[in-house]
């Protein structure tokens, strides 16, 4: 539907996926039904977005995930959330680096957002009282 809707609206393309989401579900088709034998289905928050996944991504799609997650934690997560002060090319090397030395093994069937949150702010201690 969001695809759908960018195709029929090219005026609306500097329009982020979650406010073309919001202006979907605002006005959503009453004859549509959704095809449940045929639709994804994930039991995890992550979907497929593990290390196999990260290696088979361009730089460009690689950008956009940890530009996206990072948006996300940052304007839609209830404070207080992680934090993440360096530029989005530093992450992205980390994963990079997380996801080659683990090649073929299990480790690599961890969920890129799980990898990222290793190289998140470190959180201040609290102050004494």
């Amino acid at each position: 539907m969001i695809g759908k809707f960018y195709e029929s609206h090219p005026e609306t393309r500097d329009l982020t996926v979650v406010d073309v989401w919001t202006k979907v579900m605002e006005n959503p088709n009453p004859n549509h039904v959704p095809d449940s034998e045929h639709a994804e289905t994930w039991k995890n928050p992550h979907w497929y977005l593990d290390g196999f996944w990260w290696l088979g991504d361009t730089l460009d799609e690689k950008k956009g995930f940890v530009e996206g997650y990072l948006w996300c934690i940052r304007t839609q997560v209830p404070a207080p959330s992680e934090t993440y002060s360096k530029p989005v090319g530093f992450y992205i090397e980390k994963i990079d680096a997380f996801t080659k030395a683990n090649g073929d093994s299990k480790a690599n069937r961890e969920k890129v957002a799980l990898i990222l949150r290793r190289y998140k702010d470190k959180e201040s201690a609290a102050p004494p009282k």
